[in-house]
């Protein structure tokens, strides 16, 4: 709650956390490696603007993060514009595939019709 109240826009821990289900009520994003029922010990007041290593990942102030239910990508900021362009063609090339496939088509017979065009 207090990350909430204070603008933070999510959490990514690199640890367990508790009190999941009341984190989930607050539609509050919050990404651990874990869950735990009990509360660990302090381990200091944290750093702000400076790098990281998150579960094997740097991470450097400005860089992007984005999560979802499936994880976590870290995207550095001085490849952000190269990063959303590929992820934008990679989007058009799926939504292709995908519509062969609802129109019948299985995902061998797509893969053989478009060869995993290469974006």
């Amino acid at each position: 709650m207090s990350c909430k109240m204070k603008g933070i826009e999510g959490v990514v821990i690199d640890g367990a956390v508790r009190d999941v289900d009341e984190i989930r009520a607050m539609k509050y994003p919050i990404f651990s490696s874990g869950i735990t029922p009990n509360a660990g010990d302090p381990k200091g007041m944290g750093e702000i603007n400076s790098e990281i290593n998150c579960a094997g990942q740097i991470v450097k102030p400005g860089d992007y993060i984005v999560g979802d239910e499936c994880g976590v990508v870290v995207i550095p900021k001085e490849r952000a514009y190269e990063i959303a362009r590929r992820a934008k063609e990679v989007e058009k090339t799926e939504s292709r595939l995908y519509e062969e496939i609802r129109r019948g088509s299985t995902l061998s017979q797509v893969i053989k019709l478009k060869k995993w065009e290469k974006v």
